[in-house]
């Protein structure tokens, strides 16, 4: 049995508790909180102690691609980028899997909402060393070959489900999934009750491409050989051009939302009510785009927000901690209160991992997390703000 105890406990359970202290079994399981009071051989920080971080959005199977995507070619070019750079040696892959899911463990994360395209991933997450949700990812504008692209997405479901892991198919984004194709993935997803996770207006071609049919897109696609020619503009947003062919009873989390306005977060919050979940990428959006969300306009509305790293591709470290801090800096009035429910209880609600992982209450195994240099004046974070994995 062990005790620790800090300034602040965030148990995301309830109210922060003040000088409280966390007893906990030697696996790391949470036997009791209490107020402060006299006890022998509790360990004590400096600093707030949180649950472990939830990140609900990460492409493990790029890590291999650390350093290599050049930063600033907006969205098309990044995805140019990546594709003429995933094919690499297996055992590099798998070594740099190995090294990312190693960094996302010394940086406090407990569980991920993991984007999957291959099966690479598996020999390493069968280590148990996270909790993981594998996003089986597909996508193909082309209607001809939507029967196709569903069966090997299915394929690849199997094999994740056969080793007894949490696997859901679902559209890579809005630009890049036809409608036959959102057809069969979210039927697929209905009848077995699996989460959606897409991509979403990272990009203001994204909207300009379902707008206008302009934008980078355009030369995106003819670049690859695909005639868009056929391809009818809805004079509509990309988030609006697509949400009817989404589920409202199935929770979805729309992905980095840098150019989702008040009235697309409108629409989707009435079309799928309390299923809408928004994952937030900061570090990413603004190496690909050099832009960041409005997150005022989504707490505002009552969102529930979630955080994710992105790709080792698009984000120089792994670290939910760090995307805490960009947010922070740049949106100032977001107490840490709000950024560490973004970062663990609601991660832990959309994956379904609540209360195993999230909150500091009795049964769970959290993990343990503390922030040190906290501005406890206004309860935020600071410039010289760290952390350090301590369960």
């Amino acid at each position: 049995m062990k005790k620790i105890t800090a300034d602040y406990i965030f148990t995301m359970a309830g109210e922060p508790v003040k000088d409280g202290i966390i007893i906990l079994d030697s696996d790391g399981t949470i036997l009791d909180v209490v107020p402060k009071q006299n006890m022998e051989d509790v360990d004590r920080y400096e600093g707030v102690i949180c649950p472990g971080f939830v990140n609900t959005h990460c492409h493990l199977e790029l890590s291999h691609l650390k350093g290599k995507v050049k930063s600033g070619g907006r969205l098309p070019g990044f995805i140019a980028q990546v594709q003429s750079q995933r094919i690499e040696d297996k055992e590099k892959v798998l070594q740099a899997i190995e090294d990312a899911e190693h960094e996302m463990i010394e940086n406090g994360i407990v569980a991920v909402g993991d984007i999957c395209n291959t099966d690479i991933t598996i020999q390493q997450k069968m280590k148990g060393n996270l909790h993981y949700y594998n996003f089986i990812e597909l996508f193909g504008f082309r209607k001809s070959e939507a029967d196709k692209i569903f069966a090997k997405g299915e394929s690849l479901f199997t094999k994740f489900r056969a080793r007894e892991m949490q696997a859901g198919i679902t559209p890579h984004a809005s630009y890049s999934v036809s409608e036959p194709l959102f057809e069969h993935i979210l039927h697929h997803a209905e009848v077995n009750n699996t989460l959606i996770s897409i991509h979403n207006q990272e990009s203001r071609d994204e909207n300009l491409f379902f707008l206008k049919r302009k934008g980078d897109f355009v030369k995106f696609y003819e670049s690859i050989g695909f005639d868009i020619n056929r391809f009818e503009p809805t004079g509509l947003s990309a988030l609006q051009s697509i949400l009817s062919y989404l589920s409202p009873t199935l929770k979805t989390q729309f992905v980095h939302n840098t150019f989702t306005n008040k009235e697309d977060l409108f629409l989707a919050i009435n079309y799928n009510r309390n299923k809408s979940w928004w994952c937030f990428c900061p570090s990413s959006n603004i190496k690909i785009e050099k832009a960041l969300p409005n997150f005022e306009a989504f707490k505002r509305m009552n969102c529930q927000i979630t955080i994710g790293t992105d790709s080792l591709a698009s984000t120089k470290s792994l670290s939910i901690f760090d995307e805490l801090k960009i947010i922070g800096q740049n949106y100032p009035d977001h107490n840490l209160a709000d950024l560490l429910q973004w970062a663990t209880i609601n991660g832990a609600k959309f994956l379904g991992l609540n209360p195993k992982v999230g909150a500091i209450r009795k049964g769970s195994r959290p993990g343990l997390n503390l922030i040190e240099n906290v501005d406890f004046e206004n309860m935020r974070l600071t410039p010289q703000s760290q952390m350090q994995k301590l369960v």
